[in-house]
């Protein structure tokens, strides 16, 4: 099986490592980072900060028209209801959030059902607490095939659908199906015993059912100049005059079977991760991410974190379930949100601003 997402409730403390931070954030991060003709970085302009005018979302699956409430709490055997699974990101709590946002950006389903008023968190497996998340991917059905591994057997059978991988038990069940040119990839947990294998699978075959039956909306490109260019010379060059270090060069994409690493083959959203060497050493510096064609979004964001009138903010996070924080900066370049992530120290924050200042001047 591979390495699934799972989603816990930020008030349940579990602490982790600084060392398992690092690579959960490089894992979460790490995109295609194709040449691009970016013109050598120049001293930036100063940037203007502009009021983020919101826009209509664009129209997601809903999550209703996928499972209903009553079909979830039979389930798990609790009273839960459909969550903002934004929340947790907006405050700072969760890793992976931007997956949830770029299936949002391209009209996807990013759903997840729990406790009222909850937030959620990822990539911790549950401790018996009630949830179930659903995430459905449009334009998915390349990123499967090239993703599905040639070995290792197929999941449960499901009409309408193929799986691969997949497994139950612990109270924690996941799954990830094909659905035409969907990719839908399921998470439940519970301690009740109500959460069976078969009940499972039987509430992923509506799901299944479900989305089939949905229009797959409009195809979006999967090519955005930032991403595209992320490990050109022009690129490199601005991440060192940015971040002030003699040395920088991109890690190469890493992928693997999952949700995650397909929003990243079917749809523009990606980005680099950068080392302050050309020799693998020294750790992480910066890491970019960008999700096209998303202002709206941003909009909702920055809403809900706290900064409604920005079109760029910076702040230090901290997990609940680690011990380490990083430095993240979140801006629109022209329609794009871009966010910057790198280690926390004095000067990381007007770092990772002159780099967004020159992803302006050069894609804007």
């Amino acid at each position: 099986m591979s390495e699934t997402a799972y989603i816990r409730r930020s008030g349940a403390a579990r602490r982790r490592s600084a060392t398992v931070l690092v690579a959960l954030v490089a894992v979460v991060i790490l995109s295609g980072c194709a040449a691009g003709g970016a013109a050598q970085p120049t001293t930036p302009p100063a940037s203007a900060l502009a009021t983020a005018t919101p826009a209509a979302v664009k129209a997601a699956v809903k999550c209703g028209d996928l499972l209903s409430d009553s079909d979830v709490q039979k389930l798990v055997g609790s009273e839960i209801v459909t969550v903002n699974p934004n929340l947790a990101a907006a405050s700072g709590k969760k890793f992976g959030w931007r997956d949830g946002y770029a299936i949002e950006a391209v009209q996807g389903a990013n759903c997840v059902w729990g406790e009222p008023g909850a937030e959620w968190t990822a990539l911790i497996p549950l401790n018996g607490e009630p949830l179930f998340a659903l995430q459905a991917l449009p334009h998915a059905k390349a990123a499967w095939t090239e993703l599905r591994p040639a070995s290792g057997a197929s999941g449960a059978a499901y009409t309408g659908g193929e799986s691969y991988g997949g497994s139950c038990g612990g109270g924690v069940c996941h799954t990830d199906v094909l659905v035409g040119e969907w990719w839908l990839s399921a998470d439940a947990s519970s301690s009740n015993a109500s959460l069976t294998e078969r009940g499972f699978h039987n509430e992923v075959q509506k799901a299944v059912t479900a989305l089939g039956t949905l229009p797959v909306p409009p195809a979006e490109s999967v090519h955005n100049p930032i991403a595209d260019a992320c490990g050109s010379d022009a690129y490199t060059a601005a991440v060192k005059q940015s971040f002030a270090v003699p040395e920088a060069s991109s890690f190469g994409r890493e992928t693997q079977f999952g949700i995650g690493s397909a929003i990243q083959l079917a749809t523009a959203s990606g980005g680099c991760n950068y080392q302050p060497s050309n020799d693998g050493s020294g750790g992480s510096l910066m890491s970019a991410f960008v999700i096209p064609d998303a202002k709206a979004l941003f909009a909702e964001f920055a809403q809900l974190a706290g900064q409604s009138t920005s079109t760029e903010f910076g702040r230090t996070t901290m997990n609940d379930n680690a011990d380490t924080a990083t430095s993240e900066y979140y801006a629109l370049v022209g329609n794009d949100w871009v966010t910057i992530y790198a280690q926390p120290e004095p000067d990381s924050e007007s770092h990772s601003k002159t780099f967004i200042d020159w992803l302006r001047a050069t894609y804007a």
